[in-house]
This record gives C-alpha cells, structure tokens and sequence, in this order.
C-alpha cells in the first residue's frame, strides 16, 4: 500500500523521533510512505485561528500533491497538522 506522507515541519524539527517512529511502523505493517516534493506547512494553531482562509489553501495545496502522485490516502500523524 502506497500513501502519500505529509511530515509537516514539526515532524521534520522538532518531532524528529515520531517521524522515525512512523516510518519504521510503516516498514513493518508494509505500507510504503510517498513524501511527496512541494508540500508546505500547514500554518499551525496561530495561523489558523487568525487566517482560516489562507490555512484552507495550504491544506488544499498538499492534498492536491496526493492526487498529483496519483495517490487516494493522505497520512498526517502531527495532530495539529491533520486537523487543517
């Protein structure tokens, strides 16, 4: 199963361990995690709450890299990435 991975910049910061944790999770279950080129931050809790709309596209512009890839499924393990 392949699945489009959207890290978020938490997940490539600071969250480093739970990127890892993640993929090596993925590897065992065999689900084959596409990081896609091009993805952008999802504007995080401040943005979002002072600019919904501009946090809408953000979203809207990752979710348009899963159909690019040819992708259905859309992985976000950051929570505050997942809930944009």
């Amino acid at each position: 199963m392949r699945v489009f991975y959207y890290p978020g910049c938490s997940l490539t910061l600071s969250a480093r361990n739970y990127d890892l944790s993640v993929r090596a999770i993925a590897r065992v279950l065999g689900v084959d995690l596409l990081e896609g080129p091009g993805w952008v931050c999802c504007g995080g809790w401040p943005c979002g709450v002072l600019h919904r709309e501009e946090v809408l596209a953000l979203a809207t512009h990752n979710l348009a890299l899963t159909e690019a890839a040819g992708l259905d499924t859309f992985v976000a393990p950051c929570s505050g990435c997942y809930s944009r």
